[in-house]
């Protein structure tokens, strides 16, 4: 990972790096081909790399999306700046940005604000919430 992190032509930044018997294997995301490239290359020079794997996904800046923690994070950003008991609320990022929303809250307005907030995250395109309402949960009317 040092050898990257010195590497110009490399954000290391959203590389990750496994060694296992001599076998390095990079994963992430880098913005060029030319980058996919100089990692491989920075990493296959370091002193008792055997092979390599290079599973860079190449993703240019302006098709750039947040990752599934990228989103995790802003959704629990999100939930706790809108006026709900996020505590209540888990999130699951399904992938892609898909996000399921599951818990308990006590009105349908924070079930609904829940919902708007995590719908406004960049990089969220679809929520299912499934949410419950405390009475409703219950069955009490």
């Amino acid at each position: 990972m040092h050898a990257l992190m010195e590497a110009p032509n490399v954000d290391d930044t959203a590389v990750g790096v496994t060694v296992h018997h001599g076998v390095v294997t990079l994963t992430g995301i880098v913005a060029s081909y030319a980058a996919k490239d100089a990692a491989g290359s920075v990493a296959h020079d370091v002193p008792g790399v055997l092979d390599l794997a290079n599973d860079l996904e190449v993703r240019p800046d302006w098709q750039r999306r947040p990752s599934d923690t990228d989103i995790a994070e802003a959704v629990r950003i999100a939930l706790a700046g809108a006026p709900v008991r996020h505590e209540q609320i888990r999130s699951t990022i399904a992938g892609r940005g898909h996000v399921k929303l599951d818990g308990l809250v006590t009105t349908p307005t924070e079930r609904a604000l829940a919902e708007t907030a995590v719908k406004r995250v960049d990089g969220v395109e679809i929520v299912t919430n499934l949410i419950e309402i405390a009475n409703h949960a219950r069955g009490v009317s």
